[in-house]
């Protein structure tokens, strides 16, 4: 699918809590969802942080979750017996036509040589008004400071992050478009405190060329019970808590994440 192979994705824990810096992904996706009943399917599942939030708030969905990464599907296994993990590449998918009401993707899009084929067999195994819902990093957004840098060939995110692929707004509405979705719904998140806090993360692990396995959550969420676990959580809260409040007002406002939701 694309991703960095080198990282685990989705070990973390998710809630709707400001405390996290993904709770936004999660309350946007939720929201696309509310409407919907039966089977979603998450595209780039890792280690299932997603699934194993959105099961938590929706029991009465049936959520399957699918990675090419098949250590990553093997880990979620371990971790979650309430849902399904298959090893499946997004541009190649083997599910039968019309078989899920929902798909939802977080930041995979920018991982991938091929969007535009991955969001046909999205379109393909997705039922009759079904919905899409896309979290995407917008780095090439002229408002956003990955975009401002962008433009100098600065792409901290592409090395450390696996971000291949750099996308404006413009960008996903034309893939969606491309794809036959239709009724496009946007929203951001992401705004100034969030982009300083991101591009200075990923450009200084450039600069110290440091091999990293984990995203933040994930180390935060591996590290031993202690004095150093606990002053870390409490400085993301402090930090995630505060993109929150930023956030939420200015929704409408482009950020670095775009929030997309789509129809069939």
């Amino acid at each position: 699918m694309g991703r960095s192979t080198e990282k685990t994705w989705g070990l973390e824990k998710i809630t709707l809590s400001p405390v996290y810096f993904n709770s936004l992904r999660l309350k946007y996706a939720l929201q696309a969802l509310r409407s919907v009943t039966g089977k979603v399917l998450e595209v780039g599942s890792g280690a299932g942080a997603f699934v194993r939030a959105i099961k938590s708030y929706r029991p009465d969905l049936e959520i399957v979750g699918c990675d090419i990464d098949a250590s990553l599907v093997k880990l979620a296994r371990r971790l979650d017996i309430r849902n399904k993990y298959e090893r499946m590449d997004v541009c190649n998918l083997s599910y039968k036509n019309a078989s899920f009401d929902a798909v939802v993707i977080f930041d995979v899009l920018e991982h991938l040589e091929d969007p535009k084929k991955a969001l046909f067999q999205i379109k393909r195994v997705l039922k009759a008004k079904g919905i899409i819902h896309l979290a995407i990093p917008l780095e090439a957004n002229p408002f956003t400071i990955h975009g401002l840098f962008l433009r100098l060939g600065i792409k901290p995110k592409e090395v450390y992050a696996g971000h291949i692929k750099q996308f404006e707004i413009q960008d996903i509405q034309q893939l969606f478009k491309n794809a036959g979705f239709i009724s496009i719904e946007l929203g951001y998140s992401g705004h100034y405190l969030y982009q300083f806090i991101d591009f200075s993360y990923f450009l200084l692990l450039n600069l110290i060329r440091m091999r990293v396995t984990h995203t933040v959550e994930g180390y935060v969420e591996i590290l031993p019970k202690g004095l150093l676990k606990s002053l870390i959580s409490c400085f993301r809260a402090f930090l995630s808590g505060l993109c929150y409040l930023e956030a939420v007002p200015l929704r409408q406002f482009p950020g670095l994440i775009g929030h997309f939701t789509a129809v069939k």
